[in-house]
């Protein structure tokens, strides 16, 4: 089963950035990610996390307002890059970060590229310790950055050619570049070391977009185990009212796509049941997102905190709906957080 991390700085929005870890777990999430940990002291993410798995940080972007996205690839930047980078290893080896995100920035043509791949050889060499990735972006999101192509990011890496640094598959990014993220995922799995997923077309909610996640799910467990699934999207409504996605993958008793073969597109809009030869776990009914109305399963469990670690046990409180945590007043709580079993409506 692959390790689900929530990406903190787009879900559990609703309380504040250092409460989010403990809203996590009782999620059900098995870790989490987080793009910008620098606006906390190092001595208060390790008191929120207590013991957490953190899977990936991104490195500083300098002034996101003015324009910066990161100066890895930016011809000049050379010495405000090192900074930073010097930075987020500090905050990676000290809160144990699986993977550091390098950040290429705005730039373009030759001279960048080549500013990039000398970057990325002298990170590895100055902290070799971490490991890190870096992740293509589409032009839309984000205008103007260096790094905007899955085989212009495979070029760099295999140049470079050392084990330490790999490649981010972002569903969500990848579709938008090359339009079928299936085929991304494909041709470059061997290089790729962490997995963010969003729905599409829409970045709400995983699902849709023809993409089979419980196949994505299949493969990470077949071939790369160590590869998190980090959960980078925008809810369409609370958080907790949208995780029936993470519910269904865990049961893995669920379809959100097609098991047709590999990761290619599914072919139909009926809810079925997966087969494979064999009737999978009664305890969640297998959905195609995308097609008319959608169940999504309760999954149960509850989170306990012994000697400073997280445990899954017995029954418990809907792992999906985490109660309400002291900080949050009670009014603010959404109020379908007490029902068991929920469901939501999709246009298609």
């Amino acid at each position: 089963m692959p390790r689900f991390a929530a990406n903190l700085t787009l879900l559990f929005t609703e309380v504040p950035m250092l409460d989010r870890p403990d809203w996590a777990v009782r999620s059900g999430f098995d870790g989490v990610e987080v793009l910008f940990p620098y606006d906390q002291p190092m001595s208060d993410w390790e008191t929120a996390l207590n013991g957490l798995p953190l899977a990936l940080i991104n490195t500083p972007p300098g002034d996101w307002a003015s324009g910066d996205r990161g100066f890895a690839a930016v011809p000049g930047m050379e010495l405000r890059f090192r900074d930073s980078f010097l930075r987020a290893a500090e905050y990676a080896t000290r809160l144990k970060a699986g993977r550091v995100h390098v950040m290429s920035g705005v730039a373009k043509g030759p001279q960048a590229e080549q500013c990039y791949a000398e970057n990325l050889a002298w990170a590895l060499a100055e902290v070799p310790g971490l490991t890190l990735t870096v992740e293509p972006l589409n032009p839309d999101d984000m205008p103007g950055y260096f790094l905007n192509d899955y085989d212009q990011a495979a070029r760099i890496l295999d140049d470079i050619g050392d084990p330490r640094i790999g490649l981010q598959f972002d569903l969500w990014h990848a579709a938008r570049l090359h339009g079928d993220a299936g085929a991304v995922w494909a041709e470059h799995r061997h290089r790729i070391n962490h997995v963010q997923i969003a729905g599409f077309p829409a970045r709400n909610e995983p699902g849709g977009g023809g993409f089979s996640l419980p196949d994505l799910c299949d493969e990470i467990d077949a071939h790369c185990p160590e590869v998190w699934i980090a959960a980078e999207y925008r809810p369409a409504r609370g958080t907790a009212q949208g995780l029936g996605w993470l519910a269904a993958l865990k049961s893995r008793g669920a379809l959100i796509g097609d098991r047709g073969g590999g990761l290619a597109p599914h072919r139909g809009g009926q809810a079925r049941i997966a087969m494979d030869g064999r009737r999978r776990s009664q305890s969640a009914r297998a959905v195609v997102f995308g097609a008319g109305r959608r169940s999504v399963p309760c999954v149960r469990g509850a989170v306990t905190a012994k000697s400073g670690q997280r445990q899954q046990t017995g029954p418990g409180p809907c792992a999906m709906m985490p109660p309400r945590p002291r900080s949050l007043p009670a009014g603010k709580w959404p109020a379908t957080a007490a029902r068991a079993r929920w469901a939501i409506r999709a246009s298609g």
